[in-house]
């Protein structure tokens, strides 16, 4: 005979697969509302990390919802401490479930200490960390200092630039000249696993990602303030009409006069996507120039025509700066990409990529451990071999 927990749990699953009849919609809101329920609930929530939380507007959480909007109140009172918590976690859990490969989460910015066992291995946090403030400075006089380690306070003088560190940040600080001639030209690099902000000498803030690097002078010369991008950043341009601010990357150019935006141009995405969030920017390639307002995106391939995406979710693409990886109906292939880039780990394939797409929200500070066993729900399977993670499909 077949037991209450076994068939909570194949009750759940075709539910979870849009396969449940009415018959066993309406036997599975029964069987949560039983007090006998519980102890399979929280089993199915024990599993899950601890620093999880779940959303999402899908249909399925929205049917689910008003499932357990008045069962699990039925839950026996354990210790009442713990209670409060125990609800809402088990909801989440069972919003998961349902979720097929739509994986809705959250993680919080706080981190576990303790270890995750995952794909039969444990695994422990030491072994693949979140990316941090690192970043190396290399000077016009190729001086190189490694900003990780370097203390705050003033790190080099060049010219009329006085170059300092203070709190994960990179302060330019001097007077700029249109009337001078040449410029010493410094580059900040980001390595994988490694994020840095900069403020340039006309007050122009940048917020660097993993995997990028910019080159710019020590102050503005001339009558133009021109850098150069590879990789990601964050940009909010320091206002001055009489010289508009320029940005270079694999065959475009971003020009703008003062405003905020985003420019993705790492070399193994499939195009270079400019994100105007306020003010106006234009963009010129190489067969066409377009120009973009708030919520706008250029995109395109190096020696392509650019296009314009219209309504393009801002939060989503600057989610990176604010310290989340942020999905939308994205591909397998794009997520693992920005997880390459922040844990500095190598991403590689068992087969074809499994057709997968992932929306939600997750801490950049979570552990690997975390985010992979979470995506492991969704029928992915993953492996670790040192720095490598080996990706599946379990379906």
């Amino acid at each position: 005979m077949e037991s209450n927990d076994t068939r909570l749990e194949f009750l759940l699953q075709r539910f979870r697969e849009g396969l449940a009849t009415a018959e066993e919609l309406e036997e599975l809101q029964q069987r949560i509302d039983k007090p006998e329920a519980a102890e399979t609930l929280q089993k199915l929530w024990e599993q899950m990390p601890r620093n999880v939380q779940f959303f999402d507007e899908d249909t399925s959480q929205k049917m689910l919802s008003s499932i357990l909007s008045h069962k699990l109140q039925h839950i026996p009172e354990q210790r009442p401490a713990k209670r409060r918590f125990l609800i809402p976690a088990i909801a989440a859990a069972l919003v998961l479930l349902i979720s097929g490969t739509w994986a809705y989460l959250y993680f919080f910015q706080a981190k576990t200490n303790t270890p995750t066992v995952m794909a039969e291995q444990k695994i422990t946090p030491a072994a693949i960390l979140p990316g941090d403030n690192k970043a190396i400075l290399i000077l016009a006089d190729n001086r190189t200092i490694l900003l990780d380690s370097a203390q705050n306070g003033n790190l080099a003088k060049e010219g009329d630039a006085v170059i300092s560190k203070a709190n994960g940040q990179v302060v330019y600080t001097g007077t700029n000249n249109e009337d001078r001639l040449g410029n010493a030209y410094n580059k900040l690099i980001t390595p994988k696993g490694g994020q840095y902000q900069l403020v340039l000498s006309d007050g122009t803030r940048v917020w660097m990602n993993a995997a990028s690097s910019l080159r710019y002078p020590s102050t503005f010369n001339g009558e133009e303030r021109q850098v150069e991008l590879t990789g990601e950043a964050y940009f909010e341009v320091a206002k001055d009409a009489s010289r508009p601010f320029k940005v270079k990357l694999n065959g475009q150019e971003v020009e703008v006069l003062g405003t905020h935006f985003n420019i993705m141009s790492y070399e193994n995405e499939n195009a270079i996507h400019t994100t105007l969030l306020e003010g106006a920017v234009k963009v010129n390639g190489t067969m066409n120039t377009v120009r973009l307002s708030p919520g706008q995106q250029a995109s395109g391939r190096s020696g392509s025509l650019l296009s314009v995406v219209e309504g393009v979710d801002v939060e989503e693409v600057v989610a990176w700066k604010n310290g989340y990886f942020q999905f939308n109906q994205t591909n397998l292939d794009v997520l693992m990409r920005q997880i390459e880039r922040w844990y500095d780990v190598q991403v590689v394939y068992e087969g074809k990529v499994p057709n997968r797409q992932f929306g939600g929200k997750i801490s950049r500070n979570s552990d690997i451990t975390d985010v992979l066993k979470i995506l492991e729900l969704t029928r992915v399977g993953f492996k670790i071999e040192g720095k490598k993670i080996i990706v599946s499909d379990n379906s």
